[in-house]
């Protein structure tokens, strides 16, 4: 892989157990990006997890090495088109994958995902870990 990528959350966690597989996939990488709500999502995992503060200090690590994608009107204007055309095509998927879909679009950049639902989401480029 050339060029830049976004993680989304099960990409980043991947990253953060040392999983082989996306740490050389990542390796040609060029820079890689953080959707907010990714950051997010990571955040409550930690908390939520058996070693609390081990995770927040992996996670914290993984952030500082990456670029977040900031968000703003223009990303909730992209959430809403993209949230009213998956609607439409009764094709409905988790909000914040929709928010981290619109971020992406906005940013024009690619989305490392195995999430196949994100291939619904017309313009969004999808790189599948496999």
């Amino acid at each position: 892989m050339n060029g830049n990528v976004a993680l989304d959350t099960n990409i980043a966690i991947a990253v953060l157990k040392g999983e082989t597989g996306v740490a050389e996939k990542l390796q040609n990488a060029g820079r890689i990006f953080l959707p907010l709500p990714v950051v997010g999502e990571l955040f409550f995992g930690a908390l939520n997890s058996q070693r609390a503060e081990a995770n927040l200090s992996r996670t914290q690590q993984l952030i500082q090495r990456s670029t977040i994608l900031q968000m703003g009107s223009e990303t909730a204007s992209l959430y809403a088109r993209t949230r009213m055309t998956l609607k439409q095509k009764e094709r409905p998927i988790p909000e914040n994958d929709i928010r981290i879909a619109a971020s992406c679009l906005e940013h024009q950049v690619v989305l490392m995902t195995n999430d196949t639902h994100f291939q619904s989401i017309e313009g969004l480029a999808v790189e599948p870990l496999g």
